[in-house]
């Protein structure tokens, strides 16, 4: 038997005509939680999971034409709806339509054409299509500098193999020729991952840093890469909505959902990296 929360959520969901990626757009949740939790394939998400949803299906119909979603994105396909979602998963194309990220390209491109782009692009490689990575702005770069300022001097204090990288850097993240990431800061504890052009394979710890440009596709499909890629912990910093949202993989897909403020543990050291915000 459902919560009577999960009938009121797909109630209004209906009378709206939202689609699962304008619930993910307004409430900062990723697009694949949204989809699992309106199809009831996640029947218990955390409150916090829960409360940001209500919080965005309670929002009028009137903003979709505004900057809170980008024009013409109410019309895209709702390609996570739980109906779509029951029949088939969507393939790596269909969650490239979704993104309101620029993509170049026809979805053929390999890693030698993104080691030829022309000094100063800074484009990154996902299943062969190109997506467009803004400059960050001031508090990005803050944000950025204060996680690895500490991060460096922990894993220092503590030894071991763990490394941590900040943006640009390439991580040829499946194996492959036709995907090549620029995480905003990663943190890799396997040496032989870290080759003189490129980190090769999944890091263990990835934070991601939501910018206007790239918002959609961190929480849409560089989440499923990453999970499927088998990074361990994933950081969403969300400066928009003040929110940190933190999956770890290797226990569950449905993220924690903190403020972006206090301290908070990386756990791919048992906990003993602690990072103030």
């Amino acid at each position: 038997m459902k919560e009577k929360w999960y009938a009121e959520m797909v109630s209004i969901k209906k009378k709206s005509g939202m689609t699962n990626a304008q619930i993910a757009e307004l409430s900062g949740i990723p697009v694949s939680t949204v989809a699992k939790v309106l199809s009831g394939e996640t029947p218990n998400p955390g409150i916090n999971t829960i409360n940001a949803m209500f919080t965005a299906l309670r929002r009028t119909s009137e903003i979709f034409g505004t900057a809170e979603i980008r024009p013409g994105y109410e019309d895209r396909c709702d390609l996570n709806d739980p109906e779509t979602l029951a029949v088939k998963k969507p393939s790596a194309k269909e969650y490239h339509a979704i993104s309101t990220a620029y993509i170049t390209g026809e979805g053929n491109n390999t890693a030698e054409d993104y080691y030829n782009l022309p000094d100063g692009v800074r484009k990154e490689l996902i299943d062969g299509y190109f997506y467009d990575l803004a400059s960050p702005d001031i508090r990005h770069q803050r944000t950025i500098r204060n996680f690895l300022v500490q991060a460096v001097n922990q894993i220092e204090e503590k030894g071991g193999n763990c490394e941590p990288f900040i943006s640009p850097i390439a991580v040829q993240l499946d194996r492959d020729s036709r995907t090549m990431v620029e995480p905003d800061l990663l943190i890799v504890c396997d040496p032989e991952k870290i080759k003189d052009s490129c980190i090769y394979g999944a890091p263990d710890f990835v934070l991601e840093v939501l910018s206007p440009g790239t918002r959609s596709i961190d929480l849409t499909l560089k989440t499923e890469k990453y999970r499927h890629a088998g990074v361990r912990e994933y950081w969403i910093a969300d400066l928009k909505n003040d929110k940190l949202l933190i999956y770890y993989f290797d226990e569950t897909d449905i993220p924690e959902i903190e403020p972006l403020d206090g301290i908070h543990e990386i756990r791919i050291y048992g906990g003993e990296i602690k990072i103030e915000l």
